[in-house]
């Protein structure tokens, strides 16, 4: 019979072992799942701006405001006086000097209105 405690002693022993083991492991596993996904989410920034980049196509958000071209055909110009530049393409754009968030640029006769500042109380 000792001998069976013994046996049964040094099972235990390996099985409590093997349980420690397999715990440590998962453990590790679940970090590796946490700093996995932590890259994955830094690299969503990092994707964008090289898929915005390489596609052509501008990312969500607003956009980034009037060309140097359209501010500087408003350059000593009152807002709502007429105004031309030349365009990405080299056609002739005509527009309005209108005034943006903090800047007074060019808004072409086609294009949809400019956005307001933030701080605009004006509509409310």
């Amino acid at each position: 019979m000792e001998r069976v405690n013994e046996v049964v002693a040094v099972v235990s022993g390996r099985n409590s072992a093997h349980k420690r083991d397999q715990k440590e492991n998962s453990m590790k596993r679940t970090l590796a799942r946490q700093w996995i996904g932590l890259l994955v989410l830094m690299s969503g920034p990092v994707t964008a701006s090289a898929q915005f980049n390489a596609g052509g196509s501008r990312p969500p958000g607003p956009p980034p405001g009037p060309p140097p071209v359209a501010i500087d055909a408003c350059n000593q110009q009152a807002a709502g006086s007429s105004c031309e530049f030349v365009g990405r393409r080299g056609e002739q754009v005509t527009g309005t000097c209108v005034v943006f968030p903090r800047l007074l640029a060019c808004l072409p006769d086609a294009a949809p209105p400019p956005p307001r500042d933030a701080g605009d109380d004006s509509d409310r």
